[in-house]
C-alpha cells in the first residue's frame, strides 16, 4: 500500500511528472476507465494531495480536478462523484488545467461543456456545478480551444437548450443568478465544430425557439430580463423572435411596452388591443412578427 511518501512523490515518465494521483486522474480522462477513477477515489481517502499540480511533456500545468473535469465532459462513469470528492477536500475550483492538445479551461467550464455534450448524468452535473460556484468558482472565466478561441460555461449551457439537451436551462439559471452572476452582455464564445458555431448565448436561445426546443423560451426571457442583447450581426435573422419575447415578458411582468403605447394611444384603445391579440410561441417559433397587424403601432426599445 502506498504510504505518505508515496503519494506525494512525482513520478516521471515519457516527459511528464506528477504525483499518483495526479496520474490516476489523468488516466481516468486520457483512458476513460472506471479502474482509475476507483484508484484516484482511494488516493483522495488516503489523503493525497488534492491540489499537487503535474505537467505534461511540452510544460503544460494541471491539476487532478482538471484532469476529472474533463473526464466528466468525456462522460467517465462516476468522474463527476470523483470531481465532488476532490472539491470537497478542497481542491481549487479555479485552478485551469490544460489538456494534451492545449484545450484548456476551469473545472466549471469542462462541467458546461459536459451538460451540452451528454444526455446521462444531468443531475450530478448540475449538483457538481453548484458545488464548484459554492466554492467560489468563477462563472465568467472563458476557456480556450486548442484554436485560441474562447467561450464561458453560460455559452454552453445556451447551445445545450438549443441543442435540446438536458439540465441546460437549470445551469444557465445557476450561472446567471448566482452571487457574481454571469455577464449575459459579453459572454459571446465560439466553438471549433462543423459550422465554427460563433455567437452570444442570446443567439443560442434564439435559434432554440425558431428551432421549438422547449427550454429555449424560458432561456430567452431569462438572458434578456438580465440584460442580454443580440450582437448587431444576429439581428436581422432573430431580432423578431427576441421581440416578441420581450412582448410576452412585459405583459407578464412589469408592463412597460404596453405602458409606453397606451400613453401614446390611449388607454381603452390599447386594452382592446391587447384582448384582441394573442402570441404564441408557434408564432415566435415561426419567426412571425408577433405584434401583428393590430400592434404596428406598438415598438420595444431595445
Amino acid at each position: 500500500m502506498l504510504d505518505e511518501g508515496g503519494m506525494t512523490e512525482h513520478i516521471r515518465h515519457g516527459g511528464s511528472t506528477g504525483t499518483v494521483l495526479w496520474w490516476a486522474a489523468r488516466d481516468a480522462c486520457l483512458s476513460k476507465r472506471r479502474r482509475a477513477v476507483d484508484m484516484a477515489r482511494l488516493l483522495v481517502r488516503k489523503g493525497a494531495d488534492v491540489n499537487a499540480a503535474g505537467r505534461e511533456r511540452g510544460g503544460n500545468e494541471s491539476y487532478p480536478l482538471s484532469w476529472v473535469a474533463m473526464a466528466v465532459c468525456l462522460g467517465v462513469e462516476d468522474a463527476a462523484f470523483l470531481a465532488t470528492r476532490l472539491v470537497v477536500q478542497g481542491a481549487k475550483v479555479k485552478a485551469v488545467g490544460t489538456n494534451g492538445n492545449g484545450t484548456m479551461g476551469s473545472p466549471l467550464w469542462w462541467v458546461a461543456q459536459a451538460v451540452w455534450s451528454h444526455k446521462t448524468g444531468a443531475v450530478e452535473k448540475l449538483e457538481l456545478a453548484t458545488l464548484l460556484m459554492v466554492k467560489g468558482a468563477d462563472v465568467n472565466a472563458a476557456g480556450k480551444l486548442e484554436d485560441g478561441k474562447e467561450s464561458t460555461p453560460l455559452w454552453y449551457a445556451a447551445w445545450a437548450v438549443r441543442d435540446g439537451e438536458p439540465a441546460g436551462l437549470e445551469l444557465a439559471k445557476l450561472l446567471v443568478t448566482a452571487e457574481n452572476g454571469a455577464d449575459v452582455i459579453n459572454a459571446v464564445g465560439h466553438h471549433a465544430d462543423v459550422h465554427r458555431t460563433k455567437g452570444t448565448p442570446l443567439w443560442l436561445a434564439a435559434q432554440g425557439v425558431r428551432d421549438g426546443k422547449a427550454d429555449a423560451p424560458e432561456l430567452a426571457r431569462l438572458l434578456i430580463s438580465a440584460g442580454a442583447r443580440l450582437a448587431d450581426d444576429e439581428k436581422e435573422e432573430f431580432q423578431v423572435i427576441i421581440d416578441g419575447l420581450t412582448i410576452v415578458l412585459d405583459a407578464d411582468g412589469d408592463g412597460s411596452a404596453v405602458q409606453a403605447s397606451e400613453e401614446e394611444e390611449g388607454e381603452e384603445e390599447q386594452a382592446e388591443e391587447v384582448e384582441e391579440e394573442e402570441v404564441t410561441l408557434a408564432d415566435i417559433a415561426r419567426g412571425v412578427a408577433v405584434a401583428g397587424s393590430k400592434r404596428k403601432s406598438m415598438h420595444v426599445s431595445e
